[in-house]
């Protein structure tokens, strides 16, 4: 792509795959173009921008919001690198919006699908497009003003007209709906009045949604959840259903939530209720798995069921993050379902695991994600589904996972061995090719490399000495985490693929790293610092 003069191409392209139904894809020169230009992302505010001002055109908008959606994950990714610049195009964004908010420029419905990308691409909407889009001095005031107030009665009416209108009768849709439509763009004191007028609907339904929202990310509206849910203990208008989740909900909240009065009233309601027998897994039950990839993400894809009421649900776990996504698509035809399986299969190099890494894994990503998780309702809906009720977050013990290691395995000589055999695996595993350090620290260390020059063997050393002390030590405990929870996943393969090693040697690896072995000492780290050298110099690392 050479530049701006593409970018109506490129929408184009896009419009075109929104329009037949098709999820739109980037070449891959489009995707390095971006990644090496994040600057670009103002090009394509102003044309979207100038795009609200043009009627009868939806899809060229949706185009403009897919494409920003894209450029702010990518603007992601190195703000985690810690590249300040990316914290400031993202800055610069924001403020741009929030000017052309304020002039009046599009409709609510149009700002609404526009902001929504932040949302999706797990970027945070900055305080004051929030406020614009509202239309108020604060949108994080501590009360709502009666400016709000009127804005919020507005909204809420038809919002919760509608969905008493639309026929669905799962808890789980109605909350992925609300956040859907509130999102992060109201303040929570909203989702809070929306939380009362639920309860205080008639519909079983919408009271089971509201249980729910014991897991919502604001702390206002958990606390005011926890209010009205032990009301509704008190009234018996508790649904059996809601009970039999409670202590599930409650093992999830922050720790410093689970201890108080209200909620130790929820754990004895669902504790009384057990008679209400938890559900029984989907048949046909399959998993899938990915390893560890470069930026530290992998996934488990979950599928089961009928031909024509079937499971399509994933968890996507991050290097230090924890859990960080959960999507659960039920009901789903099954073929469609396969579909979704075979394509990551063929992309992402997804391999057949059986449901033991399941618990372990979700344990340590709660464990490690902010509390309470995003998308803790779909999480619910994966348990219930596959018939899991025991998930308890509780960090992954390395040692503990080693000492299901045969003894003969744990001899020097055999870890020795088993280092050994790891030093190649970038070059020789799909999986470990885009195993390198990237980031604003690595190219601080490497400032002075010629991109243009060979360097000697001696020069070559003396990198990998600097990359091993300066960046790699400090994420020790990253690559340990990565290669224990691969263990896992490897342990777990049904029929494991001739392109996996061995999982004892990825535990090898993990244990070496948490009982502080020299990096210099443990071969793989040393290559991987070596590719970390040379794809930077190659300009691959921004």
């Amino acid at each position: 792509m050479p530049g701006k003069s593409s970018l109506l191409t490129l929408i184009k392209t896009i419009s075109c795959a929104l329009a037949a139904g098709h999820l739109p894809s980037l070449s891959e020169a489009d995707q390095v173009f971006l990644e090496e230009n994040p600057a670009f992302i103002a090009d394509v505010v102003e044309g979207l921008l100038a795009e609200l001002t043009k009627p009868g055109q939806p899809e060229r908008l949706s185009a403009y919001a897919w494409l920003l959606s894209a450029l702010l994950e990518e603007l992601r990714y190195q703000i985690e690198a810690g590249y300040d610049e990316a914290v400031q195009h993202v800055a610069a964004v924001q403020t741009r919006l929030a000017e052309a908010i304020r002039t009046g420029t599009g409709t609510p419905l149009m700002w609404h699908e526009i902001l929504s990308t932040f949302r999706h691409a797990r970027v945070p909407l900055a305080p004051a497009v929030r406020a614009a889009f509202l239309g108020v001095g604060d949108a994080d005031a501590p009360v709502l003003s009666p400016q709000m107030q009127e804005k919020a009665t507005a909204l809420l009416r038809p919002v919760l007209k509608a969905i008493l209108e639309s026929g669905i009768n799962d808890p789980f849709a109605l909350v992925d709906q609300i956040d859907e439509i509130l999102g992060d763009l109201y303040p929570p004191l909203i989702r809070v009045l929306l939380l009362v007028q639920m309860v205080e609907e008639s519909q079983p339904v919408l009271r089971d949604a509201a249980v729910l929202m014991l897991l919502d990310q604001a702390p206002a509206v958990r606390e005011a959840a926890v209010t009205q849910v032990r009301a509704m203990c008190a009234t018996g208008l508790l649904t059996l259903e809601s009970a039999r989740r409670l202590p599930v909900i409650t093992r999830w909240l922050p720790p410093g939530e689970q201890t108080t009065d209200a909620v130790a009233d929820l754990v004895r309601t669902g504790i009384n209720r057990r008679l209400v027998v938890w559900p029984k897994p989907l048949p046909r039950l399959k998993f899938h798995a990915t390893i560890s990839d470069g930026a530290g993400a992998m996934s488990l894809y979950l599928m089961g069921g009928g031909d024509d009421k079937a499971l399509f649900g994933g968890l996507l776990f991050k290097e230090q993050q924890g859990l960080v996504e959960v999507w659960c698509g039920y009901p789903t035809p099954r073929q469609q379902a396969e579909e979704f399986i075979r394509v990551a299969r063929q992309e992402v190099s997804a391999f057949a695991v059986g449901p033991a890494c399941v618990a372990d894994l979700v344990a340590h990503g709660l464990a490690v994600a902010s509390a309470p998780l995003a998308g803790g309702a779909a999480l619910l809906q994966l348990a219930e589904l596959i018939g899991h009720k025991d998930w308890t977050p509780r960090r992954l013990d390395i040692a503990a996972v080693t000492a299901d290691l045969p003894a003969d395995l744990l001899h020097p000589e055999a870890i020795t061995a088993a280092l050994e055999r790891s030093r190649d695996w970038p070059d020789v595993h799909a999986f470990a090719d885009s195993w390198f350090e990237t980031g604003a620290v690595l190219d601080q260390v490497l400032e002075n490399v010629d991109p243009h020059r060979q360097m000697t063997l001696e020069e070559m050393e003396t990198m990998e000495a600097a990359v091993l002390a300066q960046v790699m030590t400090v994420r020790r405990r990253v690559w340990a985490e990565r290669f224990a929870l691969s263990a896992l996943m490897v342990r777990a393969a049904i029929s494991p693929p001739r392109s996996l090693p061995p999982w004892p040697d990825f535990m090898i690896l993990a244990k070496v790293l948490d009982e502080g072995r020299p990096l210099h000492d443990i071969p793989l780290m040393q290559t991987i610092a070596s590719q970390s050298i040379l794809t930077a110099a190659s300009g691959g690392s921004s």
